[in-house]
């Protein structure tokens, strides 16, 4: 039920491979708005762990080879809703001896590009807590603000946390810091290459720092798509 009502194109290839299973037809009525639903729901989901991939190294063969499917996928998405998409990735390129790293940020790269051609089903824009400048608390409890914008520089536009990291007041009680890097459009692969294998960690209580690198100009979109904007 949730796969034929949410995800329309995931409910025909379990139909198409399952007949015996005598599942009901797909329902054509509002199926663009579905399949529009869907991609924005896959775009936001499955490109949010590559940053922590390329910067704490997690991956592993099988991994990049997941992203490279979920990219592709994804472009298939968009051409049923007839918007153009970058070029699908080569899942060949895995064995020509390039590293994974330099996969992974060809991978991210195609995401932002999908980011950029997605038209805004929805009002995008999110009530986001500004701050120019943070206060001596908020230095000490977001420490590493001052090493991303050192290590980024001028491509750096915002960092926007979100999770634990904005509700809790006592550092116990933070799991970890998660992080929208709101970057100037077109900086990604440069930032990519300057954030891969840092490995960040809060320099206080040494718990994960997380990054999720974002253009500025798509930044709302992408909030709305994957966030009550209310938790940023």
């Amino acid at each position: 039920g949730i796969y034929r009502e949410f995800s329309p194109s995931t409910y025909y290839k379990i139909m198409a491979d399952n007949p015996a299973l005598n599942l009901p037809p797909e329902i054509e009525e509002g199926r663009n708005e579905r399949l529009a639903l869907q991609v924005q729901s896959e775009l936001s989901n499955k490109a949010s762990t590559i940053d922590a991939a390329i910067v704490h190294g997690r991956y592993d063969k099988g991994t990049v080879q997941s992203k490279i499917y979920q990219h592709n996928r994804i472009c298939g998405l968009f051409a049923l809703l007839g918007l153009e998409h970058p070029r699908r990735i080569d899942p060949a390129i895995i064995d020509r001896g390039y590293s994974l790293d330099d996969i992974l940020i060809e991978v991210k790269l195609g995401f932002a590009s999908l980011l950029r051609r997605l038209p805004a089903f929805a009002d995008p824009l999110p009530t986001v807590r500004k701050t120019a400048e943070l206060t001596s608390e908020q230095r000490d409890k977001f420490a590493y603000v001052d090493m991303l914008k050192s290590l980024l520089g001028d491509d750096l536009v915002a960092l926007g946390a979100y999770g634990s990291s904005t509700r809790e007041t006592k550092p116990e009680a933070i799991n970890d810091y998660d992080n929208y890097v709101i970057v100037e459009e077109g900086s990604i692969e440069r930032v990519l290459h300057a954030v891969r294998g840092k490995k960040f960690v809060h320099p206080r209580d040494g718990k994960h720092v997380g990054i999720n690198i974002v253009e500025a100009p798509r930044f709302g979109l992408f909030n709305r798509m994957n966030h009550d904007p209310s938790d940023l």
